[in-house]
């Protein structure tokens, strides 16, 4: 089963747009060494041969696409990539609230209680 040029196509596209927000180190190592079309064209062509393979012994296309798309296409994020969301004020005073509550009623630790 051969994968039509525009499969790959679409697999290339889908692969440069993960990698540019997930991958930016690697994305901008290799677009700076002009290797990027052959990096996202050999992770679609890695991608269709194993899925080929998986097929071949038996699995569904749709199961073999689960298997094999964050091998080569979509990895996981690189540490660092997105910054850390920073908590809401809403949620600072929610929780300081909360905090100050927990704490009403509670014995002062300097006053001996009785």
């Amino acid at each position: 089963m051969e994968y039509q040029p525009q499969q790959l196509g679409a697999w290339i596209a889908q692969a440069k747009a993960h990698w540019q927000e997930h991958q930016p180190k690697r994305f901008k190592a290799l677009k700076e060494a002009g290797k990027l079309a052959e990096a996202l064209k050999d992770a679609a062509v890695l991608t269709s041969r194993e899925m080929e393979t998986l097929i071949g012994q038996g699995f569904q296309w749709n199961e073999a696409w689960e298997m094999v798309r964050e091998q080569h296409l979509f990895p996981p994020e690189e540490p660092g990539a997105s910054p850390e969301a920073r908590p809401s004020e809403g949620y600072l005073l929610y929780r300081d609230i909360q905090q100050a509550l927990a704490m009403v009623g509670q014995p002062d630790e300097d006053e001996p209680e009785d």
